[in-house]
């Protein structure tokens, strides 16, 4: 059983209009209401679904429509005329036929047919009051008759079969007749009350654009004057060209003449000579000498880059090679995206001085201020609630995820393209910088958790140590889903154990050495690892980007990559095989 609460149509001016139906509503009364409250013309619309028109005759319960279906509300392709239609109106004897207009209500039919027939159909009897049946749809009484028009039925053309009989009505209903035809008529001056404020708005809506489009046209044109006068100008004005040859050829000189200087004589050069060491007595057949070509010429700025270029690779091996120096050119390939040749020495020699400078020997180990607490113990603070203004977005909140989402593109595409192992090892000194200090937590089966102050660049084995010199047993480490061994060389850092993790203890029944670690409370030992990690600061991941590229090397490549480029097309297709193998 088919159970529709409401359709929504999409008006052409892109709103959706929901409409309360029924099974039994005609598809007609929809698009008046749409149309009637959006400003347009129900008369030069239709309605359809899934680009399909629809018979605005049939009620939804026969329209073959989904519950709740979104209908599209378009220009019908009749348009505003009002269309002739032809009505047979059967009657209990006979059938008779008269021609008349969409607009015209099924009591001008039945009155039409009457005076065609010489037989009264409108007024009321014994036999009872006229009523016509359209569509599985009676319209009784002759108020109800003059109320509906063909129109407003879904007649919209053709040959349409109308029955029409008499039916016993009482007051009762002759009242319940008049009560809903009254509804419809103020729903109908409620909508065209609408419809006349939603009409205004449309049409100042359709100025609106049109202005725009015209304003935009007249942008448009005096753009297209603009660049039309600017090649004029250039066309009439050429730059001027001046080609200087590397060497000038040397000739008769010039003398003033009438019309600027010329050569006193024309200027042939003279074909290339070559002195032949052959004495004239000498037969033709012994071997002539030549004298030797000049050396090539060469730029002294040409060969000083060279030298520089030479040198930068000799010194870029030298310290890939030695591992010292080699962050400097990254550093300067990741912020330039190239490296200058003039300042290469410079930058090398920096960046050695500044590894010598780093490498000073770090401490092995460090106080482990070991103490341990039951959980049991933490003390439960009650969160309060949060409020809904709490979930609220604010103007400053839109402006920070916008200002991260700037970030986050500017990283990906100025992203330099350096290998992964260095991108690893650069956040891995940076790790080591701003995490001075770790804390473990070693969490016990029995709801103990002995805390320990550690180094990020201690090994991992050192966590077995401390553990093993505070309780007896053996027992292994996980944390996360990785198991820590107990000669596990990778330092805190590494295992992404620092600046702060809790270690899982898997064990027996095991005892805590009170003398090594001393009983406090989970507020005490909160306190204790804010002090130790307190000497840390804020961690940024190295992400390093390249600068813009220059606006005219930009506007190049697109003019380059442009389809009016004078550059050499690429052929589309080669030849796959010799000119006598290809088939006549």
């Amino acid at each position: 059983q088919m159970s529709l609460t409401s359709v929504t149509v999409i008006c052409p001016n892109a709103r959706r209009v929901p409409i309360k139906v029924t099974p039994s509503t005609l598809l007609r009364k929809v698009l008046e209401e749409a149309c009637l409250s959006n400003g347009f013309e129900p008369l030069g619309h239709e309605l359809r679904h899934l680009k399909k028109a629809l018979d605005l005759a049939l009620p939804l319960r026969l329209a073959g429509l989904p519950n709740n279906a979104t209908l599209d509300l378009v220009e019908s392709i009749v348009g505003l005329t009002v269309q002739d239609v032809t009505i047979a109106l059967q009657l209990p004897t006979a059938r008779h036929e008269v021609k008349c207009k969409t607009s015209d209500s099924l009591l001008e039919v039945v009155r039409l047919v009457s005076e065609s027939m010489g037989i009264d159909l409108i007024s009321a009897n014994e036999e009872g009051h006229p009523s016509c049946s359209y569509m599985n749809r009676q319209y009784r009484g002759e108020l109800e008759l003059s109320f509906r028009t063909l129109g407003s039925i879904g007649i919209n053309g053709g040959r349409i079969l109308i029955r029409y009989v008499r039916l016993h009505l009482d007051a009762e209903k002759l009242e319940e007749i008049e009560r809903s035809i009254n509804e419809e008529k103020c729903e109908k001056e409620r909508l065209e009350r609408k419809f006349e404020n939603a009409k205004k708005e449309n049409e100042a809506r359709l100025r609106r654009e049109e202005e725009e489009e015209k304003q935009i046209e007249r942008l448009r044109e005096e753009e297209e004057r603009r660049q039309r006068e600017e090649m004029e100008r250039a066309a009439a004005n050429p730059p001027l060209q001046m080609s200087i040859p590397d060497r000038l050829p040397t000739g008769p000189p010039m003398a003033p003449s009438d019309d600027g200087w010329a050569f006193d004589s024309p200027f042939v050069a003279p074909p290339p000579t070559v002195p032949s060491m052959t004495p004239p007595t000498v037969s033709s057949r012994a071997p002539v000498f030549r004298a030797p070509a000049p050396p090539p010429i060469v730029s002294p700025v040409r060969s000083a880059r060279i030298e520089a270029l030479e040198a930068l690779l000799h010194n870029v091996n030298q310290d890939l090679s030695s591992r010292s120096g080699s962050s400097a050119i990254v550093d300067t390939v990741a912020e330039v995206g190239r490296i200058p040749v003039a300042s290469v020495n410079d930058i090398l020699s920096a960046g050695r001085m500044e590894t010598e400078e780093n490498k000073e020997p770090l401490p092995e180990r460090c106080e482990r201020r070991a103490v341990y607490f039951k959980r049991e113990e933490q003390s439960d603070k009650s969160e309060e609630e949060l409020g809904d203004e709490f979930f609220e977005l604010t103007v400053d909140d839109i402006k920070n995820i916008q200002k991260g989402y700037k970030e986050v593109v500017r990283n990906q595409t100025q992203r330099a393209l350096l290998p992964r192992s260095t991108l690893e090892e650069r956040n891995k000194e940076r790790k080591l910088t701003a995490w001075k200090h770790v804390i473990i937590r070693f969490r016990l089966p029995n709801e103990v958790v002995i805390q320990g102050s550690f180094l990020p660049h201690e090994p991992a084995c050192h966590l077995h140590e401390f553990l093993s010199s505070m309780m007896n047993g053996s027992f292994s480490l996980r944390f996360i889903n990785c198991k820590i061994e107990k000669g596990e060389k990778k330092t805190l850092v590494a295992m992404d154990l620092a600046p702060k993790a809790t270690i899982v203890v898997s064990c027996g029944e095991v005892s805590i050495n009170e003398e090594t670690a001393r009983k406090v409370s989970p507020d005490e030992a909160e306190d204790n690892s804010r002090e130790w990690l307190s000497a840390n600061s804020s961690y940024v991941p190295y992400a390093p980007t390249v600068s813009a590229e220059p606006a005219n090397l930009a506007q190049k490549r697109a003019a380059d990559m442009s389809p009016t480029s004078q550059r050499r097309a690429i052929p589309e297709s080669l030849p796959t095989g010799p000119k006598w193998l290809k088939k006549k």
